[in-house]
């Protein structure tokens, strides 16, 4: 502290080392010290509050710091989980997908023609077995009075009901050379009621018309087969 001895009637400035706050003296007037100690209690109240306000906001800091980490580890476990649980989606389907897979390998085996062991049968049985098995394999066959409309598709087979036939069949609008078409009276209905067989395009011929086919006899099998641009032969049997 500093010691100023009171002169020509002037107080004793005593202070405080740290603050350099005004101290009361045992030399000056007590209405000399009194201004003093008031201006330096309000220092002392202001560098309370000003050290309180500190705290606060340190405090505010540290509460906004952890509830900013728990945000941050909460969205990390979220993304996590989601994460995981995609993995766990694609783990699942990869294994229906390899298992789709294996079973299409089952049944393609199943199917699997030894073309070369036909081809070198040696006796009649065996080239027979072969033949039908291949024919098999190659042409489909569809039921009309479980489909009655659609379009007819090259290398199928089928039995039409002529009862539920519709105008809805067509021939393929854009063929290839050599594709085939049989139709099939399994139910003897032919003769029952009238039924056409569209064109796939207005430029198709059938037979050399250009116009669409129509049945109303007992045939039992009709072929249609694609021979020309546009060009399309019926034949019975």
């Amino acid at each position: 502290m500093v010691d100023t001895y009171r002169q020509q009637g002037n107080p004793v400035d005593e202070r405080t080392p740290a603050l350099d706050l005004p101290l009361p003296h045992l030399l000056n007037d007590t209405r000399d010290d009194v201004p003093r100690l008031r201006a330096a209690l309000g220092l002392i109240d202001a560098a309370h509050k000003l050290l309180a306000d500190n705290k606060a906001d340190k405090s505010a800091l540290q509460a906004f710091a952890l509830a900013t980490a728990d945000a941050m580890e909460a969205s990390e476990q979220a993304a996590a989980n989601e994460v995981a649980e995609l993995a766990a989606q694609l783990a699942t389907q990869t294994q229906q997908l390899g298992k789709q897979i294996t079973d299409m390998g089952k049944a393609l085996e199943a199917k699997r023609i030894d073309l070369q062991a036909v081809a070198a049968a040696s006796t009649a049985a065996q080239a027979r077995a072969g033949s039908v098995a291949e024919r098999r394999l190659r042409q489909a066959h569809i039921n009309t009075s479980n489909a009655p409309t659609g379009v007819l598709q090259p290398g199928t087979e089928y039995s039409v009901y002529a009862p539920a036939w519709t105008e809805g069949w067509t021939l393929p609008a854009a063929p290839q050379i050599g594709d085939q078409i049989v139709l099939l009276d399994s139910w003897n209905t032919w003769g029952l009621r009238t039924f056409a067989v569209k064109r796939g395009e207005a430029s198709h011929h059938i037979n050399n018309r250009a116009e669409d086919v129509r049945f109303n006899l007992d045939v039992w099998r009709v072929t249609l087969t694609y021979v020309w641009t546009d060009k399309w032969t019926l034949s019975i049997g």
